[in-house]
Parts: structure tokens; sequence; C-alpha cells
């Protein structure tokens, strides 16, 4: 039952969510209902690559409103160092 319930759920998440893109590229990375609560954002039924909330600029400055984009968590690019192998 439990199962049942939580698939059904999950298909009006993929139904009536929001389609969540990434910013840099525009590709789609899933579906989610978006809620802001307690200045929070929570993301309910998103099943995708690991992604962080960044600004988007915009023309004007304006501080009491800032859109809000998503972007895949990059790949660390610097190389690993052991401090062993520096002796």
């Amino acid at each position: 039952m439990k199962d049942f319930i939580r698939f059904c759920g999950l298909q009006l998440i993929r139904w009536f969510g929001n389609r969540i893109r990434d910013c840099d590229t525009g590709d789609e990375l899933g579906t989610a209902i978006l809620l802001n609560f307690g200045g929070k954002i929570h993301l309910i039924g998103y099943a995708g690559p690991p992604i962080v909330p960044v600004f988007l600029p915009r023309m004007k400055v304006i501080y009491w409103r800032c859109s809000l984009g998503f972007r895949r968590v990059q790949e660390v690019d610097f190389p690993r160092i052991n401090d062993r192998e520096k002796s």
C-alpha cells in the first residue's frame, strides 16, 4: 500500500511538477515541485543529478526580487595531493 501511494505521488509530480533546467546549458535535469517555506527551497520528487541553486543575473538590480536557477554540481578540477607524496 505504501509503495502504491508513493508511485501515485511521483506520477502526479511528473505530470504537474516544474521542469528543472540547467541555467548554463539549458538541458532538462528533471521534474519536481518547488516549495518556498521558511526561507528555504524544498524540491519534492526530484530524482536527477545533484544540483545547486544559483542567482541569475538581471538587467536592473532589484534586491527584493531575485531570479533563481539551478546548475549541475561541477566536478572538482584540482588534483588530489597527498602529504606523503611530497617527501
